[in-house]
């Protein structure tokens, strides 16, 4: 009679233990070469942001009034510090759309909360910079994120335009 009920039970943890919750990518989803999933994140002490943080993930992005969207599932986003409860995000080789070109983009000033190993990321509007450069046709709006250990996670608006939300899991050279 054990038996009976052991097999079916197993089938059931297995099938449980293969769903995900997340789309979040995992070290299997062909990280950088010389990157390995952190275990940790020492660069996130009592919620701020003492040293940099890279991110691999995907961006999804959604053209605002079309079913139009994007996806980049090697999306590279960098946490700086950039002073007392600010930080700066970089995000390498950005793509919007197909067509773009890839942009490196990088958001100043936005305003970082936390406690232990959580950090809650915010800026109403912010006026990306490429190469030093402000682009104020790319404003950032609506920014909010958190970042959760080792993982990212963060939604704005670009131009009035396109609706991005990317999920990242920190990455350490090897």
């Amino acid at each position: 009679m054990k038996k009976f009920f052991a097999l079916p039970l197993l089938c059931c943890l297995l099938a449980l233990g293969s769903c995900s919750d997340s789309d979040t990518p995992t070290p299997d989803d062909g990280l950088p070469a010389g990157y390995v999933a952190a275990s940790g994140n020492d660069a996130l002490q009592a919620g701020e942001i003492t040293g940099e943080m890279l991110f691999f993930g995907r961006s999804t992005v959604r053209t605002i009034g079309s079913d139009e969207t994007f996806t980049d599932s090697k999306a590279l986003f960098e946490l700086t510090p950039e002073g007392p409860g600010t930080a700066r995000l970089l995000m390498h080789e950005t793509r919007f759309a197909a067509t773009m070109p890839a942009l490196e983009m990088e958001v100043p000033a936005i305003a970082c909360t936390g406690s232990e190993q959580t950090l809650a990321l915010a800026a109403a509007a912010a006026i990306p910079e490429i190469k030093g450069t402000p682009y104020e046709r790319y404003a950032i709006t609506d920014l909010s994120g958190q970042v959760e250990k080792t993982a990212l996670r963060v939604t704005f608006t670009c131009a009035g335009r396109f609706e991005v939300t990317y999920e990242g899991v920190l990455i350490v050279r090897k």
